[in-house]
Order: structure tokens, then C-alpha cells, then sequence
């Protein structure tokens, strides 16, 4: 039995959490063989566009290390974000609309988490069969492509530089199979819905990316990601070590605020009145999860998912 299958015999279930009207918190969205996955591709962006310390406008460096996937305009710190990848992955789009759909699919709420969702309190519907969560060969002919697809696998498009042709595991499927949008209109009820829901889960769809590496000394200090014409929700994934993470308010840096603890493959959404909330993350928990993943000395990957209209946020 692997560390990680004997860490899972130990760890305690954590259910859905909605922190605000708009933000939810999923914990295991992503099993195993997903964050995996991730990793990998992570790592072929990387060689394509290395990571940058940011600078920001006041002539500070941020202490995270950073990579824009997606966006076609300036980033807002300029040069000294370094290269970007101009092609955001289908497969990773269609990732992002599912997170949406699935954080704000009707009746999930805290109490109402459990079982109905699958093993893992929180975990995407339908993750595939095993074989398919297994299934880590990358075709290298179109008809293998097209036969992966078929069976749910998501693929970069061909050509796309850096990104590789694979198809993706069926885990890392689009919406396929996920709640149709017009139940989104059953979750009056449920606290994390707002004025217009319906809408945003029917449109959402990313345009960019923004990946941060995390090593153990790493922070983000609180901000807002107000810097994207589209007021779409921000999708958050976690990889590797544990993080705390903070979500505050609307109005200001400080309190009141809810800490909150992101573990490897946990998903985070906040849109609707939340889109606006000031977060950071103080700190990383090294030794938590990053060795499990291959990450060799640890640390904490973060792939945000947002809908800019163009334009890259933070």
C-alpha cells in the first residue's frame, strides 16, 4: 500500500462548504490519478514558459513563481511576469466549466453532502473507471485520439506549443454528464446561491490561466482579482502541499475573515457577490502532500481558472 492509500485510511471526510453566497469550498474534487495528471502537464507548461518571480508596480517581488496560460494581452505587472503560453487547453476549459456547474449544482449543501455525490464527499460526478483514471499512455495518431475522446478523454489541441497532443484521462473530462443548468434553478434554497446563477453556470467558460508554484516559505498577501473585464467566477485547484488559505470580505484586507485549509486536490469557487473578496494565502504546510504527487521538494501548485474578456488577473 502506497504513503498516499495509508494517509487516506486516516484522514477524517470533509464535506462541501459554502463560506458565502457564491463561494464554495470542495474538498477531493480531484482524486489521485487527476492531481497526477495535472502535475504532469504542469510541468510540460513550464518547459514551454518558465516560472517568474513577479514584480510588482511598488518595485516588490511576490514570493510565489508564476505562469499565464490563455490570455493575449499584457499581463498587469508586464515583462516582469516573463512568457506566457497563448493557447489555453480544451480540456482545461471544459475542466473549469464543470467546476462551476458542480459548485453550484442545487441541492449540495453542508448538510446535504454525503454519499448521493460518490465516494468522496465533494468529488466530480462520474470520475471515470478505474481504467480510464489509469490511463496515463498518450495516443500519438489522430484515430487514437479520436477513440480517446470518445470515451471522455480531453485533448490539447494538435500543435498546441508546449501542451502536447495527449488525451487526458477520462477523469479530466468536460461537462459531459454533469447536472443539466436549468436545475441550477432548484437551489433557491441552498446558501450559496445568487441573483443570477442560471446564467453564470449556462456561460461560463474560461478563457485563461494562471498557474502558481508555492515552496515552503511562499505566500499571497490579500487582494482582490479585479483586474478582468468579465466578472465571472474565479475557479481555484489545489495540487500537492496543504495551504491556508483566506477569505475575507468585499470592503477590506482585514476582518472578518475565514480561514480555510486546501488540500491537494481540492476545488475553490467564488463568483456572484463573492467574485470580489479580498484572499490570500499566509502560509503553506510543507511535508503535506507535495512528494505524493512527484514534486520532489515539496510545495504547493495552484491553477486559477477565470473568464478575463482579454485581459490576466492575479
Amino acid at each position: 500500500m502506497s504513503d498516499y492509500e495509508v494517509a487516506e485510511l486516516f484522514t477524517v471526510p470533509r464535506s462541501r462548504r459554502v463560506l458565502a453566497p457564491g463561494a464554495v469550498h470542495l474538498p477531493n474534487w480531484l482524486d489521485h490519478g487527476q492531481q497526477q495528471e495535472l502535475v504532469t502537464v504542469c510541468r510540460e507548461w513550464v518547459r514551454a514558459a518558465p516560472m517568474k518571480h513577479q514584480v510588482m508596480p511598488g518595485g516588490g517581488r511576490m514570493s510565489v513563481q508564476s505562469v499565464m496560460l490563455g490570455t493575449r494581452e499584457p499581463y498587469r505587472y508586464g515583462a516582469a511576469a516573463g512568457p506566457r503560453l497563448p493557447e489555453l487547453p480544451e480540456w482545461l476549459m471544459a475542466l473549469g466549466t464543470r467546476a462551476v456547474a458542480e459548485a453550484y449544482a442545487p441541492g449540495t449543501d453542508d448538510d446535504a453532502a454525503g454519499p448521493g455525490r460518490g465516494a468522496r464527499s465533494g468529488g466530480p460526478a462520474d470520475p471515470g473507471t478505474a481504467a480510464e483514471r489509469g490511463a496515463t499512455a498518450r495516443p500519438e495518431t489522430p484515430a487514437a485520439q479520436d477513440a480517446a475522446a470518445q470515451q471522455g478523454g480531453l485533448r490539447v489541441p494538435n500543435g498546441a506549443a508546449g501542451q502536447g497532443t495527449a488525451a487526458r484521462p477520462g477523469g479530466l473530462r468536460g461537462p459531459n454528464g454533469t447536472a443539466p443548468v436549468d436545475r441550477v434553478a432548484e437551489s433557491t434554497p441552498d446558501p450559496v446561491a445568487f441573483d443570477g446563477i442560471e446564467r453564470v453556470v449556462r456561460e461560463h467558460r474560461p478563457d485563461s490561466a494562471l498557474v502558481n508554484f508555492y515552496d515552503d516559505d511562499a505566500h499571497m498577501g490579500m487582494h482582490q482579482d479585479k483586474d478582468e473585464f468579465s466578472a465571472a467566477p474565479i475557479v481555484s485547484l489545489s495540487l500537492g502541499d496543504t495551504c491556508v488559505f483566506r477569505f475575507g470580505n468585499t470592503e477590506t484586507r482585514t476582518a472578518p475573515y475565514q480561514d480555510v485549509e486546501l488540500r491537494s486536490g481540492d476545488l475553490f469557487v467564488f463568483g456572484g457577490p463573492s467574485r470580489y473578496a479580498f484572499h490570500g494565502v499566509p502560509r503553506v504546510l510543507p511535508g503535506t502532500g507535495g512528494r505524493q504527487l512527484g514534486l520532489k521538494n515539496g510545495g504547493r501548485l495552484n491553477i486559477t481558472l477565470r473568464m478575463t474578456g482579454g485581459r490576466g488577473g492575479r
